[in-house]
């Protein structure tokens, strides 16, 4: 740098520019360290210089130097340090020196830096110059001038810290490692080890610095959570250093107990006590603890010296027992884990010696006088005569020091033993004895007697308290509680005497009103007790029962029931009953089990109904109340369906089969012809083990569709049907004819054939009425020939016959030598009365037949009845009921048709009057003779017959003919006993019972009339029989017979009344069909 020249306008234009450059600089070099800020101690910090030469002073101290940068407040003392004070002029001739300086601290000058001047050196002392200024003064080619810093300048001490990082867990009283970091810290200084917890300072250890790590140890002093910090004071030059602590969980010094003796002691005696310790202090004291069974029994005390325990203990209870030394620990110790030493302990023996009395009289209180060893002062003592090897309690006493005293009373007579017993305690043997040999007198038994007073009151099977009195009874003596109702004796409870009193419990078995006594058999010095009885009412158990299902079910069909009761014993059988409405209709039964009930019902109701468990209850518990359940009953459902016939023919009866599901036996069907939509009734069947069978007689020719229809019932629905198809012939009729007459002595052919229609072709005829005439019929045309016919009048009746059997016939009259046939009308009474004059002509209605009708019969007058035909001889092997036929009169003109009429009778079920109903139409307008007699099972009914010849001439009414129809034998008629089962066979009652078994009984029910009929079979395999009638009179029968055949096996006229028949098997096969009354 050049030197200035003393030109001060220079200088000035000089100073001016470098103010401008100095504005913009202000940097601190340090040695060692780069970007260290220096900010002036105040704001109004600043340098001002002077200049000798011009005189004044200037603010701005680039006028005359640059590079004057503002001093820091204060320096870190051993800190190097370079202020730079550059004095470059350009304008300098010379360059400008520095001539002094002052105020600056120890160890800085002003020296030469990068062709310059700076402030540099080590700050050696912390000083403060506070009442100095720094100045350097200058000199260049113009002159001398100086420049002054404003603020004193400060050298600081060295800030310093600590952060400890371990250890993070110690042991009390255990060395540890410590670790940690520090900052400002000259390398190798001390530091403590401070626990600081809570505020506190215990010093528990000490390092020193490396570098920037703490290293050292520390023993801690306290257990549980801790705080440890690294101290250091600081120095001349260096801060205290500020501290981060560490977090310490110190763990207590684990200790331990192991007795080895005492192994054996007496209860109440002192003994020595010996063991070991663990890391527990010198001098400390232990507690010695009886621990058997896990318990804390306090017997004595001990301390440790050294490791060893030594002390007492006095233990308290006999037995294998366990002891141990126990001490809680300290802040510092854990407290002692132990072993325990085994210890048997004897209890203390004791003893008992009476004295006295040596006399005494039965039931009389005596003194007792004796001695006790060890026995603990007032314990009680129980006075016993023990003669013989006995134990009888006759008195007691107690213990006072030594002495034992107290009372007895004895009980029996003569040399006794008496002794003092004691039974010891936990700590004490039971005492050994010595007896007292006594005198005893005989005294008169004492009188006692009870009187119950309650209860008043008592339910079966509760327990009650009993109270009462009592006379003579010693204190403490059982009693027993009878029921004495009625002179009975009956155990139902036990109790005992206090004082006068006596109490105790009883459990009543029976109810009603009870008589109930205290019973004392008495002993060797007192009577049996009298009693007076207290009555007592006792009450039966209250029970209920309340269903809860179930809540559906369907009629018929068995359904589980579900509910629970009250007081019920367990297994009782309840009964399961519909009480809808009030009612009491048995469904089913149940059982109680526990509290719950369970069974089966089967409904007979359809709809809402309401279903109950009842019990009738017992002896000893009230009949249930019932809760019932709502259960919704759906009928039965039912159904049939017909299999046959497929064909029929119009008017004639033919045999109908089908099947049923749930329909009962026996019930009626009606047979309805529903072709097109139609309902025309065509017959009707019955119900047997769901089989249909019946007769239909179809109304209308063609392809017909016939179902079979129930109404149902209050139990079952409406059947659903299946039909059958059948085709519907139209029914054979043979059409009038008209024969010419002949001549006798001529050749008679008449060429008329006979007209037939309907039916099945090929059609075959035949004739009767011609025997004797000469004439005769050609089968295959009805034409009638002859040769020299015989002279007469001949009635002829005409037969075709189709292909199924089915006939029907005219009648004609034939005159040869041309006699002309007369016809009266006829006379009912059958004798020879004026002629009556028939009713006014009548169209007779269709003709109508049913098949295979019976041949032609005479008879003296027109439609007079004949008997009911057997019920067996024409239905052997199939099924049907009985028949009733009648003849036509002679006389009658042309074809004859019949109206047959029926009506019920009905017989009262007390008195048996008989009734008879309205008449109504079977069949009009058939030319049949014969007819099937169909009706209800067991059906008494009348019948008769008026006819109309050709003319159109009609009889009076046949007289009332009455028919009884089988009665099968089944559950409406009667009732099989055991060894009876149903079979089913093609019969007339639709049912046969059978039995093999001797002995087995069939009875009837009471019924009105004067006759009995049996069906039933007679085979190789039958046997004998009898039949009771009324219970009194027997008939004998046997079914057996080298051929097997179906009918009556049994008939018997009565008197008209009510009778009661029992069939009884003798041996083999039996075979019931039907019976017929009347």
């Amino acid at each position: 740098m050049n030197v200035l020249t003393a030109r001060r306008p220079r200088r000035i234009r000089l100073g001016q520019i470098l103010l401008t450059a100095l504005a913009a600089l202000t940097v601190l070099t340090v040695f060692g360290f780069t970007g260290v800020g220096v900010t002036p101690a105040h704001a109004a910090a600043q340098w001002r210089c002077t200049d000798s030469t011009l005189g004044g002073s200037y603010n701005t101290p680039s006028y005359y130097v640059t590079g004057l940068a503002p001093l820091p407040g204060s320096w870190p003392v051993d800190t190097s340090i370079i202020p730079v004070v550059l004095t470059s002029d350009q304008d300098a001739v010379n360059s400008t020196t520095v001539t002094g300086s002052q105020g600056l601290p120890a160890g800085v000058s002003v020296q030469d830096h990068n062709g310059g001047k700076a402030l540099k050196g080590v700050p050696t002392t912390v000083d403060s110059h506070a009442a100095e200024t720094i100045r350097i003064d200058f000199q260049d080619d113009v002159g001398d001038f100086w420049c002054i810093w404003n603020n004193p300048l400060t050298v600081a001490k060295i800030a310093t810290s600590t952060a400890l990082t371990g250890p993070p867990t110690a042991t009390v009283g255990v060395s540890v490692s410590v670790s940690g970091t520090s900052s400002g810290i000259p390398n190798g200084t001390p530091v403590s080890f401070v626990d600081v917890t809570g505020g506190g300072s215990i010093p528990v250890g000490s390092g020193s610095v490396h570098g920037n790590a703490i290293s050292g140890t520390l023993i801690m002093t306290t257990a549980g959570a801790r705080q440890v910090a690294a101290r250091w004071a600081g120095s001349d030059t260096h801060e205290a250093a500020t501290t981060t602590s560490v977090g310490v969980t110190v763990a207590k010094i684990a200790t331990s107990t192991a007795l080895t003796g005492p192994t054996s002691a007496t209860v109440g005696t002192s003994v020595s006590v010996t063991g070991t310790s663990t890391n527990i202090p010198d001098g400390t004291s232990v507690d010695v603890v009886d621990v058997t069974g896990g318990g804390s029994i306090p017997v004595g005390s001990g301390s440790v010296h050294g490791n060893a325990i030594s002390g007492t203990l006095i233990m308290t209870t006999a037995g294998a027992r366990q002891v141990a030394a126990r001490w809680a620990g300290s802040d510092t110790h854990e407290a002692a884990t132990t072993t325990s030493v085994g210890v048997t302990v004897a209890k203390i023996a004791t003893a008992t010696a009476l004295t006295g009395p040596t006399s005494a009289t039965v039931g009389t209180s005596v003194s007792v006088t004796g001695t006790s060893t060890n026995i603990p002062d007032g314990t009680s003592v129980d006075v016993v005569d023990v003669t013989g090897g006995g134990s009888i309690p006759v008195g007691s006493g107690s213990v006072h020091g030594n002495a034992i005293s107290g009372t007895l009373i004895m009980t029996t007579a003569g040399a006794r033993q008496v002794a003092a017993r004691w039974a010891g305690s936990d700590t004490h043997e039971a005492a050994t004895t010595t007896a007292v040999t006594m005198t005893v007198s005989a005294a008169a038994k004492i009188a006692t007697s009870t009187a119950l007073t309650g209860p008043p009151t008592a339910t079966v099977g509760v327990s009650v308290s009993v109270s009462g009195t009592s006379s003579g009874i010693p204190n403490g003596t059982p009693v027993s509680f009878v029921d004495v109702t009625g002179g009975g004796s009956i155990p139902v409870g036990s109790g005992s005497v206090h004082g006068n009193a006596i109490s105790g419990t009883l459990i009543m078995t029976t109810a009603g009103a009870r008589q109930v006594a205290a019973r004392w058999a008495g002993s060797d010095t007192h009577e049996a007790a009298t009693t007076t009885s207290v009555g007592v009412t006792v009450a039966k158990i209250a029970t209920a029962t309340a269903l809860t299902g179930p809540t559906s079910a369907t009629v018929g069909t068995s359904v589980s029931v579900t509910g629970t009761s009250t007081n019920i014993p367990d297994g009782t059988s309840v009964d399961v009953v519909d009480v809808t409405g009030g009612g009491s209709i048995p469904v089913g039964s149940g059982s109680v089990h526990g509290n719950a009930i369970s069974g089966t019902l089967i409904m007979t109701t359809a709809g809402a109904r309401q279903v109950a468990a009842r019990w009738a209850g017992n002896d000893t518990h009230e009949a249930a109340t019932t809760t019932s359940v709502g259960v919704t009953v759906a009928k039965i459902a039912t159904a049939t369906a017909l299999t046959g016939p497929t064909t029929a023919t119009v008017g004639t009866s033919v045999s109908v089969t089908g099947t049923s599901t749930n329909i009962p036996d026996d019930e009626t069907v009606q047979l309805v012809d529903v072709t097109g939509g139609d309902s025309i009734p065509v017959g009707s069947g019955r119900v047997t083990s769901n089989a249909i069978t019946g007769a239909v007689i179809m109304t209308t020719a063609g392809a017909r569709r016939v179902e079979a229809r129930w109404a149902g019932s209050d139990t079952r629905e409406a059947a659903t049907t299946t039909t059958v198809s059948v085709q519907a012939l139209a029914a054979l009729s043979l059409a009038s004819v008209n024969y010419p007459n002949g001549r006798a002595g001529t050749s008679y052919s008449a060429l008329i054939r006979p007209q037939a229609s309907g039916g099945t072709t090929p059609y075959t005829w035949s004739a009767t009425g011609l025997t004797g005439s000469g004439l005769t019929m050609a089968p295959a045309t009805g034409e009638i020939t002859g040769n020299f016919p015989v002279p007469g009048v001949y009635t002829v009746t005409i037969y075709v016959t189709d292909a199924n059997l089915d006939t029907d016939s005219v009648t004609d009259v034939i005159t040869i030598e041309n006699a002309v046939p007369a016809w009266t009308p006829w006379d009912p009474s059958g004798g020879s009365a004026s002629p009556v004059n028939p009713p006014a002509p009548v169209t007779p209605a269709a003709p109508q037949q049913p098949n295979n009708p019976a041949p032609p019969q005479t008879g003296s007058g027109l439609g007079a009845p004949r008997s009911a035909a057997s019920p067996i001889s024409t239905i052997v092997g199939g099924r049907g009921g009985r028949t009733i036929t009648w003849a036509a009169p002679t006389g009658a003109q042309g074809a004859v048709t019949y109206h047959v009429q029926t009506r019920p009778i009905r017989v009262h079920p007390v008195t048996g009057v008989r009734t008879a109903g309205a008449w109504t139409d079977m069949i009009r307008g058939t030319r049949a003779t014969a007819l099937p007699l169909t009706g209800a099972n067991g059906a008494l009914l009348s019948y008769r017959v008026q006819g109309s010849d050709s003319t159109g001439a009609t009889s009076p009414w046949s007289a009332p003919v009455a028919v009884s129809l089988p009665t099968d034998v089944n559950g409406k008629s009667g009732s099989a006993g055991h060894g009876w089962r149903s079979v089913r066979s093609l019969t007339i009652g639709g049912a046969v019972l059978q039995t093999t078994r001797s002995g087995s009984v069939y009875t009837t029910r009471p019924r009105w009339t004067n006759a009995i009929t049996i069906i039933g079979t007679r085979s190789r395999t039958g046997g004998p029989a009898t039949v009771i009638v009324d219970g009194t009179r027997r008939y004998p029968l046997t079914t057996r017979s080298p051929r097997t055949s179906s009918g009556p096996i049994f008939r018997l006229q009565l008197p008209y009344g009510q009778h009661r028949f029992t069939f009884t098997n003798g041996s083999g096969l039996q075979q019931l069909d039907a019976i017929i009354y009347g």
